[in-house]
């Protein structure tokens, strides 16, 4: 069980169960797929915002892993391209 504290607006600190971390995508869909503009994190690995193509990292695109680790360029097919 996780424990998490909170710090209230009047700076006590409240015990209560952490919600597991999600993924979250925020951008433009096509056909229920990630396709456009947007940015998605990663738990664990770190946050990418660039250009999807049918769901996929295609195109421009940065990705910033957790150890803050940068790669700025080409994707293809969801992989690394250059």
């Amino acid at each position: 069980e996780k424990q998490a504290l909170t710090l209230m607006p009047d700076h006590q600190a409240v015990e209560g169960e952490a919600e597991p971390a999600k993924e979250v995508y925020s951008g433009a869909w096509k056909l229920n797929l990630k396709h456009g503009i947007g940015r998605q994190n990663y738990v664990g690995l770190g946050d990418y915002y660039g250009n999807w193509e049918n769901g996929e990292k295609e195109g421009e695109g940065v990705m910033i892993y957790v150890n803050q680790d940068i790669y700025s360029g080409k994707w293809k097919n969801g992989k690394k391209d250059g």
